[in-house]
């Protein structure tokens, strides 16, 4: 009989996000379903959600944005650099061909862009990069001429002029990713750290109940079937699944994020149908 392993998630320890990641792929089949089947119209807003979820765990690991800032002066480059790693992987590029190096190695989620770089214009950079990035840009120059911000709105996701704070950057930056944090009442889920927490305190889950979590999250406020959540995130074509695995993952998640698990008013049963989460 194989059942859930429960292995504790605990970032930066490569076995146990190995094993992590090797519970994921009955959920990644299932999103491959639902996604080229029939009720892809009903279901592709929760599959794009799991998508980024999981593929960033995956691919990038347990840490947050990376950024490139493309800027040739020195101290101010330096001054972006350090202010933007204290939220993920910052990188600095003093030329365009520097640039094209960093894009390369680092796959970056947002480019800060100045225009004016000694071996070349920002913009026409961007033309040429554009199609190829999935990054944000946000052109960040002292030049405020009409036509340039025109010209750079159209190629770059916003368009920032020198001199701005340093807080304002930031918020700029922020309303062009994705979000990261869900929180529904005094439970919070940080998609990019993968890290729960429950009144800023955080709380540890194992591999199982963080599946169960994270689909509760990607489907807030709406009643799913028992067999809707075991097909989503265990393999029952693979491997023999107890019909007690979802009551007992449920239990456990409740004894850890409810205030009273016994009258549960995060996670809510509907009898004779499913399980819903009340945001």
């Amino acid at each position: 009989m194989k059942q859930d392993s429960g292995e504790r998630i605990v970032p930066n320890l490569g076995q146990g996000v190995r094993r992590f990641l090797q519970g994921l792929s009955g959920l990644f089949r299932f999103l491959k379903a639902i996604v080229q089947g029939p009720l892809k119209n009903v279901v592709m807003p929760t599959a794009m959600f799991l998508r980024y979820t999981l593929i960033k765990v995956m691919i990038r690991g347990w840490h947050d944005d990376d950024y490139l800032i493309v800027e040739d002066e020195p101290a101010l480059g330096e001054t972006l650099r350090a202010y933007l790693a204290k939220d993920g992987q910052a990188v600095l590029a003093t030329s365009l061909a520097q640039a094209n190096e960093r894009v390369a190695q680092i796959s970056p989620d947002v480019i800060i862009l100045d225009l004016s770089m000694p071996d070349g214009d920002g913009l026409t950079w961007l033309a040429q990069w554009r199609k190829h990035l999935t990054a944000k840009v946000i052109v960040l120059t002292a030049n405020d001429e009409e036509l340039t911000m025109l010209k750079g709105l159209r190629l770059a996701d916003d368009y920032v002029v020198k001199p701005v704070s340093l807080r304002v950057l930031k918020a700029r930056i922020a309303k062009q990713l994705p979000m990261t944090v869900q929180q529904f009442g005094a439970v919070s889920l940080n998609l990019a750290t993968g890290q729960v927490t429950k009144n800023d305190t955080a709380v540890v889950l194992t591999a199982a109940e963080y599946r169960l979590l994270a689909y509760f999250f990607a489907n807030p406020n709406q009643i799913l079937a028992r067999d809707q959540l075991l097909a989503a995130l265990w393999d029952t074509r693979e491997q023999f699944v107890a019909d007690n695995t979802l009551t007992v993952t449920i239990k456990r998640l409740r004894e850890k994020l409810e205030d009273d698990p016994a009258h549960p008013t995060l996670i809510r049963t509907v009898r004779g149908m499913g399980y819903f989460i009340d945001g």
